[in-house]
């Protein structure tokens, strides 16, 4: 697609209007940040809402495969099209908003948060057992099962860099007949820092949700696990510790196999690579 991103984007004022005019809902909206969608924070009568606007070249497909996810999630939401100035047709939803605060915000990190994050996740895994879409098995560059691109940019770091990358990548090669037998399901593929909503209550902080489901992909199910582990552990004082609690939690609500955690370190390394490349 040709179309500069500038001509894409759509200011809150008229966000609020394509709401009002596509799906009905009349509110005022918050730009927010967003990697693919424009989205913003919508505030209606009714309460505050999420309201995501797609780009001219998210497919069709992408669309309806999240939808489906969100049925099956039971999750409540509104969907239409609008053809903008350009001419090209383009999505707009609205969902549930969770008020909170993001885990990336949150100081300190307890080891029962930690072990909380592992049980939302693990939660999140069990539901999504069994459900299928025929665009579940899409290519995605931040699909752990796909890392081995990396390979290929290694010539980008530095020689430091790059010797342990490349370290990381064959060890990542070296378990793919292993990794290729492990079971698989469609997964959330995104549990990072700026992904998981945590309460208010300074005191008693629990995870209140996981959102954004426009990376989820059929792929090996511990990856989901590797992934809430890459960001949940990072910077900690002892990185060990922190992810035993994480992986306790998300076992007790997903049943581990010896053979997924006999890779799980590994896995982890792998969803940093594809991060810093």
């Amino acid at each position: 697609m040709s179309t500069d991103y500038s001509k894409l984007k759509i200011s809150s004022t008229d966000a609020a209007q394509l709401a009002a005019e596509a799906l009905g809902v009349s509110g005022k909206a918050e730009e927010l940040s967003g990697e693919r969608d424009f989205n913003y924070k919508f505030r209606t009568s009714d309460g505050d809402a999420l309201l995501k606007i797609s780009t001219p070249d998210e497919l069709d497909a992408c669309i309806e495969f999240q939808s489906a996810l969100l049925n099956h999630l039971s999750m409540e939401y509104r969907s239409s099209t609008f053809v903008d100035e350009q001419g090209e047709t383009r999505h707009i939803r609205l969902l549930p908003w969770v008020a909170g605060r993001l885990w990336s915000s949150v100081r300190p990190i307890t080891p029962m948060l930690l072990h909380d994050l592992g049980q939302k996740a693990g939660e999140l895994t069990a539901r999504l057992q069994g459900f299928e879409h025929a665009h579940a098995a899409r290519y995605l560059e931040w699909d752990i099962a796909t890392a081995l691109w990396c390979k290929d940019q290694l010539h980008l770091f530095e020689e430091d860099k790059r010797t342990l990358l490349a370290s990381q990548l064959d060890a990542f090669e070296h378990i793919q007949p292993k990794y290729n037998e492990l079971r698989k399901s469609v997964v959330h593929n995104d549990v990072n820092d700026n992904n998981i909503v945590v309460s208010d209550d300074l005191k008693n902080t629990t995870v209140k949700a996981l959102i954004d489901f426009g990376d989820a992909t059929l792929t090996q199910t511990i990856n989901d696990l590797a992934i809430a582990l890459a960001y949940a552990i990072m910077d900690k004082e002892n990185p060990l510790d922190a992810a035993s609690h994480v992986v306790s939690g998300y076992h007790e609500k997903f049943p581990l196999r010896e053979e997924e955690l006999e890779l799980l370190h590994t896995l982890v390394s792998m969803r940093l690579t594809i991060t810093v490349t």
